[in-house]
């Protein structure tokens, strides 16, 4: 009886076809898979958005806090990343510290939710890690730090102001009436991280991000970034104020939770549309400017 059998041109043609098979559906995999973590970041905005809401509706309709501090550490020096504990002090396991993530925690309970699933660092080595890059390992650490490095930048400057002086200073959450158009202000925005290296983040998300422009209360004094006095720094590739903290993860393009809770995802460069960055006297232009302050 004849035996049938592949010839060695027959197997190595099979071989070529699923290769050039492969070649082309494995990119078509990635971008889906790409696409499915951009959609899943924009409902976990959603869903932070909407914990805050929460939180605002059993605090007397008051935004969330940035952070609570005790009375010996005030909040500037925590936003300028000076002065937060790095080891397992008092402060933070009494309680008398909290980060904006740990006071919505009741209304998500998922921690998860603060990360942003493109973000290569949203992993234990960097999450559970105080302020001096050193391992922490006791539950309130972990839950502290974890919840510091969050993906989701509160846009504290408007909605959690820091009132008094410099050396008292504290947040003051407005209420969410105060706000004059919910649907274009940010809330969250997508952030970068605590440091820089060689122009990339790196160590971790941050709680909070600066607007380019503020309006003071009065709505007529202009803040430029998070002293008041410089503006934020486009150019230099290795500042964490090149855009307030904010990172595309997504190729130039960022995406932010509303004050009423609706996400959209817009180019960088929208971040400080009506705001001119290179001059702190210039008005903002309102009908283009996403971090509050509006008039009407």
């Amino acid at each position: 009886m004849k035996r049938k059998a592949f010839t060695l041109i027959e197997l190595l043609v099979v071989i070529a076809i699923i290769a050039i098979l492969a070649a082309i559906l494995f990119p078509v995999f990635a971008r889906a898979k790409v696409q499915a973590q951009k959609t899943a970041n924009i409902n976990n905005l959603k869903q932070d958005g909407l914990a805050t809401t929460s939180y605002s509706a059993d605090y007397d309709d008051v935004f969330v806090p940035v952070g609570t501090f005790p009375t010996t550490q005030n909040a500037a020096n925590w936003l300028a990343d000076s002065g937060i504990p790095d080891t397992g002090t008092t402060s933070i396991t009494s309680g008398a510290y909290r980060t904006r993530g740990q006071l919505v925690q009741p209304y998500m309970k998922n921690t998860l939710l603060l990360r942003h699933p493109l973000c290569p660092e949203a992993t234990e080595n960097f999450l559970f890690r105080n302020g001096a890059d050193a391992a922490v390992t006791t539950p309130i650490l972990r839950e502290y730090w974890s919840l510091h490095r969050t993906n989701h930048g509160m846009n504290h400057m408007y909605l959690s102001p820091l009132i008094g002086p410099a050396a008292t200073a504290q947040p003051a959450p407005i209420s969410q009436t105060a706000v004059q158009q919910p649907a274009r202000t940010i809330l969250f925005v997508d952030t970068t991280y605590l440091g820089y290296t060689s122009g990339q983040p790196a160590r971790g998300g941050r709680v909070w991000a600066n607007a380019p422009c503020l309006y003071n209360l009065d709505a007529t004094t202009i803040y430029v970034a998070a002293t008041g006095t410089a503006p934020w720094n486009l150019a230099a590739t290795t500042s964490s104020m090149q855009r307030g903290r904010a990172w595309d993860f997504d190729r130039g393009v960022i995406s932010f939770v509303s004050v009423d809770t609706s996400t959209r995802t817009i180019n960088i460069n929208g971040l400080h549309a009506g705001c001119n960055t290179t001059s702190p006297t210039t008005a903002v232009d309102e009908s283009r400017y996403l971090w509050g302050g509006h008039t009407q």
